[in-house]
């Protein structure tokens, strides 16, 4: 096969090439030119004009996002064979980097397949077939584009949303129980002809689907908060709704307490639209949602849909359901006492950070007592290990020092590091394409009422300089003028939301600022050194080898240097090395 192989090359024919084909979109709206048909068209033809042969079915995944790998069920099949050694291919064909993948998790996966001996080169961006250094080099730095771009659409999404929860209007899902959808068309049409509309929520005044009762179905939410506030349990709340006839939305079965629950604790029932409670993350390859502070929440200024409580009522019985659902059970304190505490007075370093590499869960903190010395262990295990044992997960315990010094030894000597950033800021700024995005209908709208409120200021004026009742005319301008007030800013906050901030730094202040900030971590109470850690460190999952991969967010980094949040984040991989459950204290 050497001299055969020799002869064939010598004669300059090409040896055929094994490959497949990956193909992917992200929404049922893509556009024409992204679509899977079009991506498979131009891979096909590349393959017959370089000489590889398809060897297998193009793998597809339909309305998958690039930024997660795991719910990708074409690419993990993909994944599987290209690391057998029974593999048939050694080509992995994809119209484009952005259709293999957006994020670190598909940079790794690359890197993996390449150690085994497949190539992935994007058909659209012909380097990538090179084993050239300097294709290497812009391979890198086109992945980092692909995932700034996703971290950008992100934002500019998240800044449509906000700027139309606040005007009252509501994002998607379906109604509070006790509401309805009522579609409001906004004057405009898309490139189609087709009206635009947005949803505004609407009393529902007709019993539900199931009910066996005439009661409006709006009342039923309101006969919840009345007797919470009397003091009802929730499981006497569900037994008393069913008995009086009310079931579920969707089918005839109770109403369920922890759906009372929900119902107390959410704000739209006092007549405000309420957004950005919740934020979805993938765990476990489910669809999962985690709460919110208060101060990311988004609200209208003012009510923008019928109330079915009042403000005082509804923060009397939310306050009381949302201390319930605030306090941990059987978790140790920082003084090592056991029992029921707030999790807030929970003070370790890395509480909140680590999680299981095995099944998702959360890392939580217990301890051990020894009976003979006054010695305690405190460590941090896997929550599905504590609660359920080791044949549910067996994952390692990892003593508590070995975890806090391990990170704190990553942010200080490795995360604040001169080079590191100051690499990180040049790749952002010299690469990085500006996508402002259209913010045009929502610029036009808040100008336009803002012309119209300016007219009606004027008017108002010349009819009281024409001898009109001042006193009544008065109260008019004084509302309007209020009303100007508060268009302003959030003119600005729309239209700032396009705007992309670029990274500067002085070289001869960058490693004074870094090493002023190493020293002030490690310095620091408490509070402040975990404050300061959890905004660089996002994640540390622990692996069962006793070693953790942790992410970190370098432009959170930059923009405390800068003074002002960067936009979207660059996750950045490290390997911790951690210790096993010992170390007696």
């Amino acid at each position: 096969m050497f001299f055969k192989a020799r002869q064939e090359e010598e004669a300059g024919k090409e040896v055929a090439q094994r490959g497949v084909i990956y193909a992917r979109y992200s929404s049922d709206m893509q556009e024409t030119s992204e679509s899977i048909e079009v991506q498979l068209k131009e891979c096909e033809k590349y393959a017959l004009e370089h000489n590889v042969v398809l060897v297998r079915e193009p793998f597809i995944d339909r309305a998958q996002t690039g930024t997660s790998t795991q719910n990708r069920k074409a690419y993990q099949e993909l994944l599987g064979l290209a690391q057998t050694p029974e593999r048939d291919f050694d080509v992995i064909l994809t119209f484009h980097t952005s259709r293999w993948g957006r994020g670190i998790e598909s940079e790794i996966d690359e890197y993996l397949i390449e150690k085994c001996g497949v190539k992935i080169i994007s058909v659209s961006q012909p380097f990538t077939a090179s084993d050239a250094i300097e294709s290497v080099f812009m391979k890198g730095i086109i992945h980092k584009i692909d995932a700034y771009y996703s971290m950008q659409t992100s934002k500019y999404t998240h800044a449509y949303q906000s700027a139309n929860a606040r005007n009252g209007f509501k994002n998607g899902g379906c109604a509070p129980d006790g509401y309805l959808i009522e579609p409001v068309s906004t004057g405009k049409r898309d490139k189609h002809g087709k009206e635009k509309m947005k949803a505004r929520l609407a009393l529902d005044t007709s019993p539900g689907k199931f009910d066996l009762t005439d009661q409006p179905r709006h009342k039923l939410p309101e006969f919840a908060f009345m007797n919470a506030y009397q003091g009802r349990g929730l499981r006497w709340l569900a037994k008393e709704v069913y008995r009086l006839g009310w079931r579920c939305r969707y089918t005839s079965e109770q109403i369920s307490a922890s759906t009372i629950r929900m119902w107390l604790i959410n704000p739209a029932y006092t007549g405000y639209m309420i957004w950005n409670r919740v934020k979805f993350m993938r765990k476990n390859g489910k669809r999962v949602n985690r709460p919110n502070p208060i101060s990311k929440w988004v609200y209208s200024e003012q009510a923008a849909h019928p109330a079915i409580v009042s403000k005082d009522l509804f923060e009397a019985v939310a306050d009381k359901f949302m201390r319930r659902l605030g306090r941990g059970k059987g978790r140790p304190r920082a003084d090592g006492v056991n029992g029921d505490s707030p999790r807030g007075s929970v003070r370790y370093l890395v509480s909140g950070l680590m999680e299981c590499g095995l099944c998702g869960a959360s890392y939580v903190a217990g301890q051990n007592k020894r009976q003979d010395k006054n010695a305690v262990q405190v460590y941090m295990s896997c929550n599905t290990k504590m609660r359920y044992g080791k044949k549910k997960c067996p994952s390692v315990n990892i003593n508590l020092a070995s975890a806090e010094g391990a990170v704190m030894d990553a942010v200080l000597n490795r995360l604040l590091n001169e080079a590191e950033i100051k690499q990180f800021i040049e790749a952002f700024n010299e690469y990085i394409q500006e996508d402002t995005g259209q913010l045009g209908d929502e610029v036009a709208a808040v100008v336009k009422q803002k012309a119209k409120l300016e007219r009606e200021v004027a008017n108002i004026k010349r009819a009281i300089l024409d001898g009109a009742d001042s006193v009544l005319f008065a109260r008019e301008l004084q509302e309007r003028k209020k009303t100007l007030d508060e268009l302003q800013p959030k003119l600005a906050l729309i239209e700032g939301a396009g705007a992309i901030p670029k990274l500067e730094y002085d070289p001869t202040k960058l490693g004074f600022w870094t090493a002023s900030l190493r020293e002030f971590i490690a310095k620091a109470e408490f509070d402040q050194r975990r404050e300061l850690v959890r905004r660089f460190v996002k994640k540390v999952v622990v692996r069962p080898d006793k070693t953790a991969l942790m992410t970190w967010d370098l432009p959170a980094v930059a923009g405390f240097f800068d003074g002002e949040e960067v936009p979207g984040g660059t996750l950045d991989l490290r390997v911790l090395r951690l210790n096993g459950c010992g170390g007696w204290i």
